[in-house]
């Protein structure tokens, strides 16, 4: 059912508004099967395929956009994000939570001065995400310069649903003015 409501959410979205499939899925056909039942205009890979199969997915998938995820958990994050440059659309820097096996939504941050070398040394628009907050967004633009940033957890009340005025407010923070 989830994969239904998926493709009536990006079929109903209207203009100017980008849609997203984001999967842990590694295996590249099964990828490319689930974006072909799927009509979004980017697809967001939160496995850690290799810069080859992330090329050829990117190939593949146009005119769709590709975002690659990068756990930021040291330098090797550089290293990663140096290889995947130029290989896909942008590059999603998150947390993961070795302890849980989770990736992405752990509402924990990572080392925000690794995300800003990545940032230096790329030319791919970066995404940073990985436990951003209404009250820490401001901050983190500030100090990694991304392109965009990306949100969930940090968003979400005590009940675990996304809240209309925790929203607002992750929005006013990121907007710099200052």
């Amino acid at each position: 059912m989830p994969e239904n409501l998926a493709a009536e959410i990006c079929a109903n979205t209207p203009p100017f508004v980008t849609t997203v499939l984001v999967t842990h899925i590694e295996d590249p056909d099964a990828v490319l099967a689930l974006a072909d039942r799927i009509a979004s205009a980017a697809v967001q890979l939160h496995s850690d395929m290799t810069s080859t199969l992330l090329r050829a997915l990117r190939r593949a998938l146009a005119p769709r956009k590709v975002i690659a995820k990068i756990s930021v958990e040291g330098p090797g994050a550089i290293d990663r994000a140096r290889d995947l440059d130029r290989q896909v659309d942008a590059i999603l820097l998150d947390s993961i939570n070795r302890t849980k096996d989770q990736v992405g939504g752990t509402g924990m941050t990572h080392d925000w001065g690794i995300s800003a070398q990545i940032v230096k040394h790329v030319s791919t628009p970066v995404i940073l995400a990985g436990g951003l907050t209404p009250g820490n967004v401001r901050d983190a633009i500030r100090r990694v310069q991304p392109w965009a940033v990306d949100v969930n957890s940090g968003v979400r009340n005590h009940g675990g649903l996304k809240d209309g005025d925790l929203i607002q407010a992750f929005i006013h923070g990121s907007k710099m003015r200052d």
